[in-house]
């Protein structure tokens, strides 16, 4: 007999998935979910929970809403037949968290800034199935607190900043000096160029509140901090477009602030310097022929990939309907990509779909020419399929890469 559940939407803005009726769950699933329970860090309050039956490549997804300044932990428990269980919290096509043990045991960890965030809980199991149960509670923000120094002008607390966090980035922009009037938001636009990762530093007085957006409006980054803020350093901040973004700086109390820009200089490794970045073959746009596709692939390079140099040879193959190709790319942490596919004339729907290591989904594109783009939460090799919808023939791909 299928389970009911019944959905509530609580005050501080979560959903909660309860089934009815303890004699839904097997002794297997209340042994793991007292499990899940008994890690739980004191004061955890949990807010939506999922047990069941859990099968190999197969998702169960929460749907949540987190509150501003809440955090989200999702903490999930496989029986002995799953070796290796996966939690991750995204938005949209965006990683937020992901569980990085390879075991039976998951846990992901993300806290809502200034806004309200909508979210999914994905928990999956990699290679094999069984019995699991997951658990979403809200949680106390133990992120690190932000310093930003108080001692010295503006520009050379800006200096320091940098000097301590970035000292392999370059400078994006200028120190700018603007005139703050006290709770009164003053926007600056801020170029950044797609596939590389920024880090934006303030020096002002007092309480401030420094938020990033996207050239489409969307919350890119945000905080909150005494005498300035400090930008991509707890969470990377890259640019998966180019163009103009905004900063928006608030002060609690009029005054000047000096803020400014640095890059992670093209091909500069931006990970730990434990973390080796791969080597770097330079590749034609589209190969060296000149076929029809291409001839395709340079175009959508024009649109969809300016500022990208190729990362992997031209891969041009023959499908027929249905027929999938793909290939494995290796990508640096905190670098972001874009993936192109093309086709002959007698194609007439092509897909593109791009995995990470651990097979999930982290963007995908149907069309002429379809692309995707997308950043590295972490290094490894992922995986860009490319499908023929409908029809047939030859078909080129291509990744590239800042």
């Amino acid at each position: 007999m299928q389970r009911l559940r019944i959905l509530l939407v609580l005050a501080f803005g979560f959903a909660l998935v309860v089934p009815l009726g303890a004699s839904s769950l097997s002794a297997q699933e209340a042994t793991l979910m007292d499990a899940v329970m008994a890690a739980a860090p004191e004061g955890a309050r949990r807010v939506a929970r999922r047990q069941g039956e859990l099968r190999a490549g197969r998702e169960v997804r929460l749907a949540l809403a987190i509150a501003p300044g809440k955090c989200l932990l999702a903490s999930a428990r496989g029986s002995e037949g799953i070796d290796n269980l996966d939690v991750r919290i995204m938005a949209g096509t965006t990683v937020l968290a992901q569980d990085a043990s390879a075991d039976e045991t998951a846990e992901a960890r993300f806290c809502a800034g200034e806004e309200r965030v909508r979210v999914r809980v994905i928990t999956s199991s990699i290679a094999s199935g069984g019995e699991f149960a997951l658990a979403a509670f809200t949680v106390e923000n133990t992120n690190p607190p932000v310093t930003v120094p108080a001692e010295g002008t503006r520009s050379e607390r800006v200096a320091a900043m940098q000097a301590e966090h970035a000292p392999g980035h370059r400078p994006a922009s200028p120190p700018t000096r603007v005139t703050l009037t006290a709770e009164a938001p003053s926007e600056h636009g801020i170029l950044l160029r797609a596939g590389l990762c920024y880090r934006i530093f303030v020096a002002g007085t007092g309480a401030m509140h420094a938020v990033v957006r996207a050239p489409s409006g969307g919350l890119i980054q945000e905080q909150r901090a005494e005498n300035g803020a400090i930008l991509g350093v707890h969470r990377p901040l890259c640019a998966a477009e180019q163009g103009r973004y905004l900063l928006t700086l608030t002060a609690a109390e009029a005054g000047t602030a000096v803020y400014r820009v640095f890059g992670a200089a093209p091909g500069a490794q931006t990970a730990p310097a434990t973390e080796a970045a791969p080597a770097v073959t330079a590749h034609r746009v589209g190969g060296e022929g000149e076929s029809y596709v291409a001839r395709q692939l340079r175009a959508s390079h024009r649109q969809q990939g300016v500022g990208f140099a190729a990362i992997t040879e031209a891969r041009v193959v023959t499908l027929s309907r249905s027929e999938v190709d793909e290939q494995s790319v290796s990508v640096v942490r905190e670098r972001c990509y874009v993936a192109l596919a093309s086709a002959a004339p007698s194609a007439r729907s092509l897909s593109i779909q791009v995995l990470d290591g651990f097979g999930h989904e982290v963007g995908a594109n149907t069309g002429a020419l379809p692309h995707v783009r997308f950043c590295a939460e972490a290094a490894g090799t992922f995986t860009v399929k490319v499908k023929m919808e409908n029809g047939y023939g030859e078909t080129g791909s291509q990744v590239f890469g800042q």
